[in-house]
């Protein structure tokens, strides 16, 4: 026996299953902790006589003391609620075949097809192109009466499964069945009905629902015993007749075994295959609360709710109604809408901080420079009028002698026919002198001296006159030029 189950896994996680069987209502809690999950919680209660408004009002008031946050919500569909078919798709592209199942999907059931949820389990391929598949087809106004109930109890499914996988999983799981290379045979007996399942490989290749369950098997057991078997072989037969696969090596009896433990022994010696039976919560760790409920497996079967939550990773069929998919896909790209809008709103708030931040800071640093300024304001201003009279010093010193520079060299190019009557110039550095010359040529010999000079530049007549004095022809005339560069300071 392998022992309850015990694994590590990050962080709590919840399972809650919920399985609605002809008048039943099965509910199992499950929760992951660091070092295992157990079965919190289970419970079973006859609603043959609930309205859906005491079906919502029961749910509530069973869960309502855990405190559930946050789980993984599964909503098992009985199998024998469910038509499963056998059969081959021309193709092994995944998205042709699911194609292919939705146009012919109505051709293996009565209903139309806007009256069914299909899906399917791929096999495996066969000859060269060719897909085995079990398809999986449920009535659409059973699922979604439940699902609205569920929801309606706070408890929207987050994926809507059928119990024979559940099952099949669960003990693949348990027994590790995934490693066997020979389709094996497991019987899930419950209440009214039992579910036979051909199963390789974790998978489930083959599922026929038998109308016997514990209510037949324990009483009258030996005319019930032999209408079982003969149901077993003709559900072999029939798995035979389709050349699925190989026969099953092995059969495992599971789910209410404890009255019919015997039964073993009896498809043993009828089938010829070796059998064995499962008590399937041997398997599974319990809580004390959980512990107190086991009365319950001898009239019902909660494996397939059980193993929904074990293995709800694991689950391939989601029979969830199409338009409460469109709702979910719609109201997750709504999160993701609204929380990119968040990161950008956040990106907006952390670069407006950052810029704010670097205001106030600049702010802060200019306070201190205006605090330091008006401290230092008033020496600075003590010290720029000191520069001020120490630049007029120097200034004047430096200029000290320029005027008699200037007229030597006015002196130097001045000729001997030339007389100086008026010498000015002003802060813009223009020059004007006015004379008189016995001669013209000496006139224009001054002006171009003058423009040699370093010391003047610009200079040019800006009239001449003649004029008689003492019998002799004289020139008065005028000359404007302006300072070169004076000495630096």
């Amino acid at each position: 026996m392998k022992n309850p189950i015990s694994f590590w896994s990050k962080g709590v996680k919840e399972y809650l299953g919920f399985e609605f069987d002809n008048d039943n209502l099965k509910i199992a809690y499950l929760r992951s902790s660091a070092l295992n999950r157990e079965v919190v919680y289970f419970i079973n209660k006859d609603i043959s006589q609930f309205s859906s408004e005491e079906i919502i009002s029961f749910i509530k008031s069973q869960l309502s003391k855990f405190k559930i946050r946050k789980a993984q919500v599964i909503y098992t569909i009985s199998s024998h609620l469910v038509i499963t078919r056998n059969i081959e798709v021309p193709s092994q592209d995944p998205k042709e075949i699911r194609d292919i199942i939705n146009l012919q999907a109505s051709r293996h059931t009565p209903y139309g097809r806007e009256e069914i949820i299909v899906d399917f389990v791929n096999i495996g391929t066969y000859r060269q192109s060719y897909t085995r598949i079990l398809l999986v087809i449920v009535n659409r106004d059973v699922v979604r009466k439940q699902y609205e109930i569920l929801k309606q109890a706070g408890f929207e499914p987050d994926k809507v499964s059928f119990s024979s996988e559940s099952v099949v999983k669960g003990l693949s799981y348990l027994l590790n069945l995934d490693r066997e290379d020979n389709p094996v045979c497991i019987i899930h007996i419950d209440s009214s009905f039992t579910d036979f399942n051909i199963v390789l490989k974790n998978k489930t290749i083959f599922l026929r629902s038998l109308p016997l369950g514990i209510q037949h098997l324990s009483i009258d057991k030996q005319e019930n015993y032999k209408q079982f078997v003969e149901e077993v072989k003709a559900s072999l037969d029939v798995y035979k007749s389709e050349d699925i696969e190989a026969y099953p090596v092995r059969v495992l009896v599971t789910g209410i075994v404890e009255e019919v433990r015997d039964i073993a022994d009896f498809l043993n010696s009828c089938l010829k295959v070796p059998t064995e039976v499962i008590p399937y919560l041997n398997y599974f760790s319990l809580s004390s609360e959980a512990r107190e409920n086991t009365s319950l497996t001898k009239i019902c079967s909660f494996l397939g709710v059980m193993s929904s939550g074990l293995v709800y990773e694991a689950l391939g069929v989601d029979l969830t109604p199409q338009e409460a998919k469109l709702k979910k896909l719609f109201e997750e790209r709504s999160k993701e809408v609204i929380k990119t809008g968040i990161l950008i709103l956040a990106f907006f708030v952390v670069i407006s901080g950052f810029f704010l931040g670097k205001v106030y800071l600049k702010d802060l640093f200019l306070k201190k420079l205006d605090k330091k300024f008006s401290q230092i304001h008033p020496q600075a201003e003590a010290l720029e009028k000191e520069f001020s009279q120490i630049k007029v010093i120097k200034n004047y010193l430096s200029r000290r002698g320029y005027s008699l520079e200037v007229l030597a060299e006015i002196y130097k190019a001045l000729p001997d026919e030339v007389r100086i009557s008026e010498l000015r110039f002003n802060r813009a550095g223009e020059i004007t002198l006015k004379g008189t010359s016995s001669s013209m040529t000496a006139i224009f010999t001054f002006v171009e001296d003058l423009n040699k000079s370093n010391y003047f530049k610009e200079v040019e007549t800006r009239y001449t006159t003649k004029r008689k004095e003492k019998d002799r022809d004289v020139t008065d005339f005028e000359i404007r030029g302006s300072f070169r560069k004076e000495k630096s300071l």
